[in-house]
């Protein structure tokens, strides 16, 4: 299935082949009668578009994604919508908006107890807007709380994207030594 080839794809940051692998299948993909995975292939494609810097595409295919995820109330493909977008809009430098799909996205995560993925790719998400918009305080405190979180669930991806906003949050303070220390924790993460 064309979807679990992009989860591949995107944990080699092959953006490129994502999307090229879902633009030489759309005319399949959304013949198909499956709604649920026709919005996956939307959410997929909005994310691979992240990737190679095509943000207002992006954008389109993740709302068209959202539509049918909320029509169809599946509220894993909701999640996954919320948590792209929110770093999708981040990027395009629409900070309060990313806060508020981030958010949307965490509660969703833990009101349906969704896969581990969601729950720290969407805190993250959250952390890296506050830094990236410059607010190194309530970055700190939600990578803080990733790391919790990825050690009470014994996820390394998680602990490491928490050591990664925390580290972010010192630079933004300009404490580079405190953010090298916290950054060098990946490294250890990871073993």
């Amino acid at each position: 299935e064309l979807n679990r080839w992009s989860h591949v794809l995107y944990f080699q940051s092959n953006w490129r082949g994502i999307h090229h692998l879902l633009s030489k299948h759309e005319e399949n993909t959304l013949n198909l009668t499956d709604r649920a995975v026709t919005a996956m292939y939307y959410a997929w494609l909005g994310w691979s578009l992240l990737g190679i810097e095509e943000y207002e595409n992006g954008e389109k295919f993740l709302l068209k994604a959202l539509k049918i995820g909320k029509e169809i109330e599946d509220q894993k493909i909701i999640a996954y919508v919320y948590t792209w977008y929110s770093w999708m809009l981040t990027t395009m430098g629409r900070c309060d908006e990313a806060i508020v799909y981030g958010e949307k996205a965490i509660k969703l995560a833990t009101e349906f107890d969704l896969d581990i993925y969601i729950h720290f790719k969407s805190r993250a998400g959250v952390a890296q807007t506050y830094w990236y918009c410059g607010d190194r305080l309530k970055s700190l405190e939600v990578g803080r709380k990733l790391v919790e979180f990825g050690k009470s669930r014994g996820s390394i991806p998680a602990i490491t994207f928490g050591y990664l906003e925390i580290g972010a949050s010192y630079l933004v303070d300009g404490n580079f030594a405190k953010a090298i220390e916290w950054l060098d924790r990946i490294v250890t993460a990871q073993k």
